[in-house]
């Protein structure tokens, strides 16, 4: 999972290291971060004020979770003042990367193995599905990803005029949403179109 948590644009001394964090990964390489003397503290001063070196406005954090598991295993936090590209993060994911399967990480290996057999139950509604990653690991185990993204994703989907196209050709969009929607009690027409389109 990649996502990006607000961060209160400050420096903080870590006293345990005697260094400090808050400092946007992008241009830390300008300075030292440990603070060896008073003259350090003031140089990364100095540098914050000429706008040499930047505070972290989020934090972009990498984890990984394993099945039956509640926890989130961080691999990467990185404070970010989001003057980074897309070349930029492609580094920074790279390392992120490098670093997970130079510590023998395998979740990859492990669930993205086989392909969807056409056998499977699974296979007729999912198999047919342009885009979808049908690979997984032994006994149909897939890799998981956050479910709140994947829940947008799908609403984005399902609300945009071209709607969800499943196999066969069957679609979910938002018009035949309104249609079964407005049989709610909660509902009416006004309320289901303010629901799906919010904007």
């Amino acid at each position: 999972m990649v996502d990006e948590i607000a961060l209160e644009e400050m420096v903080v001394h870590l006293g345990r290291y005697n260094k400090i964090a808050g400092l946007c990964w992008k241009n830390l390489h300008v300075v030292d971060h440990v603070l060896r003397t008073y003259e350090s503290a003031v140089t990364i001063a100095q540098k914050i004020q000429d706008g040499d070196v930047h505070l972290g406005k989020e934090l972009t954090v990498i984890g990984v979770a394993c099945f039956g598991e509640d926890e989130l295993y961080p691999i990467l936090a990185a404070p970010t003042c989001k003057t980074e590209d897309a070349r930029d993060m492609e580094g920074l994911l790279a390392r992120a990367i490098e670093r997970w399967n130079a510590t023998g990480a395998v979740g990859h290996r492990l669930f993205l193995k086989n392909p969807l057999s056409p056998d499977s139950e699974l296979y007729g509604i999912l198999g047919n599905m342009p885009g979808l990653n049908t690979m997984t690991g032994d006994a149909e185990v897939t890799l998981d990803f956050d479910f709140k993204h994947i829940f947008k994703y799908f609403c984005t989907l399902i609300c945009s005029p071209l709607g969800i196209v499943l196999n066969n050709g069957r679609i979910i969009d938002s018009m035949m949403l309104a249609w079964y929607l407005v049989w709610l009690p909660a509902y009416n027409e006004t309320s289901v179109i303010k629901l799906l389109h919010p904007g």
